[in-house]
């Protein structure tokens, strides 16, 4: 994820791979942050 993050700072990412991104992000993400409250 972190080589991914400096492979993009050259140039912008596609919307594809945003929205993989922020779809993988969110399943992983959503049930953790509704765990801790």
């Amino acid at each position: 994820m972190v080589e991914a993050v400096e492979s993009h700072q050259q140039k912008y990412p596609t919307m594809p791979e945003v929205m993989e991104e922020l779809k993988r992000i969110s399943d992983i993400g959503f049930p953790i942050a509704a765990m801790s409250l």
